[in-house]
C-alpha cells in the first residue's frame, strides 16, 4: 500500500493526518529559538560594527579633505622653468 493510498484510507476513517516534516520537542523549540536570537544578536553587531568603522574611515577622509582645502594653492608656480 503506497502512501497516498494511506492518506486516502486515515482520511476516509477520519484519522488525523501525520504532521508535515520535523516535529520537535519542546527542549528542541526552545533550544531553537535560543538559537535564533543569538544570531539575530550577533548579525545587529556586525552591521552596528560595519557601520562604525565606516563612519570612522569617512571622517577620516572628511578630516584630510578639509585640511587640504584649508591650505591656500601656492601663488607663484614653484616648480623649475626647463
Amino acid at each position: 500500500m503506497g502512501s497516498r493510498e494511506r492518506c486516502e484510507q486515515m482520511l476516509t476513517q477520519g484519522a488525523p493526518l501525520p504532521p508535515k516534516g520535523v516535529v520537535l520537542t519542546p527542549e528542541q523549540a526552545a533550544a531553537r529559538g535560543k538559537r535564533n536570537i543569538a544570531i539575530a544578536l550577533s548579525l545587529l553587531a556586525f552591521v552596528i560594527l560595519i557601520f562604525f568603522v565606516t563612519y570612522v574611515h569617512l571622517m577620516g577622509n572628511m578630516e584630510i579633505r578639509l585640511r587640504n582645502e584649508s591650505v591656500p594653492p601656492p601663488l607663484i608656480d614653484e616648480s623649475p622653468a626647463s
